[in-house]
């Protein structure tokens, strides 16, 4: 069953800023403004449970290797991402997908604007 759980009025998630909120599971979830566009997480990495939502926000750096003599190309891509601060692992907001390892994830959730008011779906 689905429960969609008031964050806040649209206003007090001003645009690159989080709200880490507590449901009533015992989970904390992170909802983000990352540009004008929401995002939601759980707070618990999945490496040591560190408080994910807690981490820095940028860009993914994509890197491609061009073969020996070389560098290696990196680009920044548009996509989101929070890097954990107790070490470092890194998820992208949409999909909560680990760069580097598809088979990692932190959770993600639906997040909706109505009436002016930010919920997520749990």
């Amino acid at each position: 069953m689905t429960e969609k759980i008031k964050v806040c009025h649209r206003e007090e998630l001003e645009l690159d800023t989080r709200k880490v909120i507590s449901v009533e599971s015992g989970k904390e979830i992170g909802v983000f403004n990352v540009g004008g566009e929401y995002y939601a997480v759980e707070n618990a990495c999945p490496h040591r449970g560190g408080p994910v939502c807690n981490g820095q926000i940028q860009k993914e750096i994509r890197a491609e290797w061009r073969g020996p003599g070389n560098r290696i190309e990196e680009t920044i891509s548009s996509i989101p991402t929070i890097a954990c601060p107790w070490h470092g692992w890194e998820f992208k907001l949409e999909t909560g997908e680990h760069i580097g390892d598809s088979q990692i994830y932190v959770k993600t959730y639906e997040v909706v604007v109505e009436d002016d008011n930010v919920y997520v779906i749990c």
